[in-house]
């Protein structure tokens, strides 16, 4: 027998993926709970037990983006090869989850902002997970070190890029820049010859 905790998991993963599709479709202003919940395939009674309102479940699908996004980098750095093979790999996994939860991704990478009005674009630990997997490449340089902040910088690069692509032209247009944007990334962390 199903937990009821995994049972509302999964009814709030449901509900999170619906409101994620229904912003980046019609837009924050357009978004109710009865469309969520006819998205979700789910009873209003149910929404009620798992949020509070219709917001308690944006600031849940746009949490839930960013950590499918956090999630892709930590699994990601973990596989075995070099300190560039990972970064490609990193970028390639962060381009890879944007394309197969585009609604998701872009809720946290587009919309998160204005809906939540906080003055970054986005999530900060999203930012610096991304940083974080470029740091140890600095230690492996050899002649003129990049800035501080470089990966930092880069890490918002690369979201932006993500983000600007899905915002207009959709997740099919993420496969062509994923290469590009992780070979990239490695370039400019790489030993100078």
């Amino acid at each position: 027998m199903l937990s009821s905790d995994f049972v509302d998991h999964h009814k709030r993963v449901r509900i999170g993926a619906a409101v994620g599709r229904l912003v980046c479709e019609r837009g924050l202003q357009n978004l109710s709970v009865g469309g969520i919940t006819s998205a979700a395939k789910m009873a209003r009674s149910t929404f009620y037990t798992l949020f509070e309102n219709r917001d308690d479940a944006v600031i849940y699908a746009i949490g839930r983006g960013n950590q499918r996004l956090r999630s892709a980098i930590d699994f990601a750095v973990m596989a075995a090869g070099s300190r560039e093979e990972r970064v490609r790999r990193v970028v390639e996994a962060v381009v890879e989850t944007a394309e197969t939860e585009p609604h998701l991704v872009e809720l946290s990478l587009v919309h998160a902002c204005g809906i939540t009005g906080t003055a970054v674009p986005f999530d900060p630990d999203l930012v610096q997970s991304l940083a974080g997997v470029l740091r140890p490449l600095r230690s492996g340089r050899k002649g003129r070190l990049p800035g501080p902040r470089t990966e930092e910088l880069v890490a918002y690069s690369i979201l932006g890029v993500i983000a600007n692509r899905l915002s207009r032209r959709g997740p099919e247009s993420l496969a062509p820049v994923a290469r590009e944007l992780a070979d990239l990334t490695a370039l400019y962390f790489t030993e100078e010859g």
